[in-house]
């Protein structure tokens, strides 16, 4: 079982504490880590667009003309695609995206995330930001001085005053463990836990 060190708000060193080899240490997989980010991604859509069909427009179904004798083109709908206000002639309509991976995957997956951030160097621990109030300034320095400004800060329950210091802060997201997911760890260069959610990501993950 290796450890990493665990830092203040200012970059110091204040302990360390155990990761478990088996997470942090693990075989990063590549082809698990596309699939659950593709899941994460499906399942966000909205899927929401909707246009009318010519039988959903509100026109009457009644010939528009008679069929020969005026000189103009035979015309059967004022609903027609072709017509002004008339139906869409491939009409959207609302999609479910959503599909379910296999737990087991999704967990392997978000093992991998993690572990590839602690072979590249970017799994940072601390031991407290230090702050009493929510301030967006104080927490902006504390990053900077951890070198980590594009960031998911990672807690063990929801802190109110961690959360709205780093809400205003550009590339810089708040997650509980229970909200740990790949596509966040991915997406931010640097993940910043504190001291008790490491204990609650090898208990989750173990």
């Amino acid at each position: 079982m290796a450890n990493i060190d665990v830092v203040n708000a200012s970059n110091e060193k204040v302990g360390s504490v155990d990761l478990a080899d088996e997470i942090f240490e693990a075989e990063v997989k590549p082809h698990l880590l596309w699939e659950v980010v593709r899941n994460q991604m499906a399942n966000r859509r909205a899927g929401t667009k909707k246009t009318k069909s010519r039988a959903e427009v509100a026109y009457t179904g009644s010939k528009m003309y008679r069929q020969k004798g005026t000189g103009r083109a035979r015309a059967g709908s004022r609903r027609s695609g072709v017509r002004v206000g008339g139906g869409h002639i491939f009409a959207l309509a609302p999609q479910d995206w959503s599909y379910k991976v296999p737990k087991k995957v999704r967990k392997q997956a978000l093992v991998s995330a993690l572990a590839d951030r602690k072979r590249e160097g970017k799994l940072l621990v601390v031991d407290d930001f230090g702050l009493t109030e929510i301030k967006t300034k104080a927490m902006a320095e504390a990053l900077a001085k951890l070198g980590a400004t594009k960031a998911l800060i990672v807690v063990g329950e929801r802190n109110e005053i961690i959360e709205k210091s780093a809400r205003n802060i550009p590339y810089v997201k708040v997650l509980p463990v229970a909200g740990l997911n790949v596509y966040d760890v991915l997406k931010h260069e640097h993940l910043i836990c504190t001291k008790d959610a490491v204990g609650l990501i090898q208990e989750r993950l173990g």
